[in-house]
């Protein structure tokens, strides 16, 4: 399962062996574009749930918080590429592990994320997860060397032990293939 609260449901109907495995990952397509210009303070891509828009209607009051509602990888690509800050937040309030993670990592970006769950496969040091988003997101964009430095180590780690094609291998493991 990519998800925590699944394998406690699997566990609870029976299941004698279980793992969290992340079903997704670095893809070449999501990748640094060294010619764009951050021109976006903070931007999220996803789809807007009632949640999420009451999230992003009282962040966009203090900052510029742009919004791509479009599944074009590329496009997606170039629009991490020009956030300073690539947001996360969970559909409901459960939380979640999204492949936006992968894909902002992978192209280069800073994520700011809501909490993960337990079992995450993402270093502390590698994303700012924060239940205060306004405030964090004013100290990460107030720093630029933190920002970028949090960015690079996260594009390092992704393309080294995040690939997708590293957890399909993973899956295949622990299922025997």
């Amino acid at each position: 399962s990519s998800h925590p609260g699944s394998v406690a449901v699997m566990k609870e109907n029976g299941a004698s062996r279980t793992a969290i495995l992340a079903l997704h990952g670095a893809t070449p397509v999501f990748h640094r574009l060294p010619d764009e210009a951050k021109i976006h303070d903070v931007g999220f891509c996803g789809v807007i749930t009632a949640r999420r828009r009451k999230i992003l209607e009282e962040l966009g009051q203090p900052f510029d918080v742009s919004v791509l509602e479009d599944w074009d990888h590329a496009h997606v690509n170039t629009f991490f590429n020009r956030c300073r800050i690539v947001l996360n937040l969970h559909a409901r309030e459960e939380r979640e592990i999204q492949q936006r993670i992968a894909d902002a990592m992978a192209s280069g970006s800073c994520v700011v994320t809501e909490p993960l769950p337990a079992g995450h496969p993402y270093p502390e040091d590698c994303l700012v997860q924060t239940e205060d988003l306004a405030g964090v997101i004013r100290a990460v964009l107030a720093d630029d060397v933190m920002r970028e430095a949090t960015a690079r180590r996260a594009e390092e780690w992704v393309w080294r032990h995040f690939r997708f094609e590293q957890q399909v291998e993973k899956l295949l493991e622990v299922v025997g293939v």
